[in-house]
């Protein structure tokens, strides 16, 4: 027997074991990893769908900062937003107010702002309709 044909047994042991491995898959979990592989081609399919969806949600949870000065107000939404996510939630309100009683306007909306762009739990976020804060608040999608 030369090195050939003993490379050639080889290569046909490998290839016996991983089709008798999926025989053995395709006859016992069928359903199961058919089921996955669906869920999976479906969430790739058509990820602007999703993210439509999501925006269209209305927000699981509210935090106000209404009276909060900016260092805490940060500190409030930090733990706000790593609850949110712990807890699965996806989108989420943040109002923070107008400005309307400070010397200057919009301080805490701008910090706010700033610090939700670079975090690392947020994604989108946007201005809520006025029945929801309008320029008051912020809605936000928490990273899955």
């Amino acid at each position: 027997m030369d090195f050939g044909e003993i490379l050639d047994n080889w290569e046909n042991r490998k290839t016996d074991k991983k089709q008798k491995m999926a025989d053995y898959l395709d006859k016992y979990l069928p359903d199961e990893s058919s089921k996955q592989e669906k869920e999976r081609n479906q969430k790739n399919e058509n990820p602007g769908k999703a993210r439509a969806q999501r925006l269209k949600t209305p927000p699981q949870r509210t935090l106000d900062l209404h009276g909060m000065r900016i260092k805490e107000a940060i500190q409030a939404v930090d733990k706000f937003l790593s609850t949110c996510k712990k807890d699965g939630i996806k989108k989420v309100l943040i109002i923070h107010g107008k400005g309307n009683h400070s010397r200057e306007p919009f301080i805490l909306a701008r910090k706010i702002k700033e610090h939700i762009q670079k975090s690392p739990l947020t994604g989108e976020w946007g201005i809520p309709d006025k029945h929801s804060g309008g320029s008051g608040a912020i809605w936000v999608l928490i990273r899955i």
